[in-house]
């Protein structure tokens, strides 16, 4: 069969098969997303916990204590967030806390031991001992658990 331009026709190039068949596709991708079926591969969710890991050492002698930590902080061990994420905190001339973990809540953690150590400062007027940070220290991360 042929057109009047002396072109065989085909119905498989035909503008309006095309069109029809295009549109048939639209409707079959809104009637029946990919979350729907089992077309997709794997669906990743947010996860609050997502900004953890790192690395911390720490190495102490008889009047010395070395403390080194990376500063990378990743989402899933894939995406780097930033490269300078701080997780060795200075809170008294004597005690470093050295983390890993989820980031907000190193940083609510550092918060609160802050808090306590300047309360203490205040109401004793001297700094607290070793001691008695690893006491704070274990009673808030125990009270937590429950």
């Amino acid at each position: 069969m042929a057109t009047s331009f002396g072109i065989p026709y085909d119905a498989r190039t035909d503008p309006l098969q095309e069109l029809r068949a295009f549109k048939a596709a639209m409707i079959d991708a809104k009637t029946n997303p990919d979350w729907r079926t089992g077309r997709h591969i794997e669906r990743q969710r947010w996860n609050p916990y997502s900004f953890e890991g790192g690395s911390t050492c720490a190495l102490s002698g008889e009047n010395f204590a070395i403390v080194a930590s990376d500063t990378r902080m990743s989402q899933m061990e894939i995406n780097i967030i930033t490269r300078d994420a701080e997780k060795v905190h200075v809170l008294n001339d004597s005690v470093i806390l050295a983390t890993s973990g989820f980031y907000g809540d190193v940083l609510q953690l550092k918060r609160v031991l802050q808090a306590r150590l300047h309360k203490y400062r205040f109401d004793y007027r001297t700094d607290m001992s070793v001691d008695l940070m690893a006491e704070l220290l274990s009673r808030n991360l125990y009270y937590r658990r429950f």
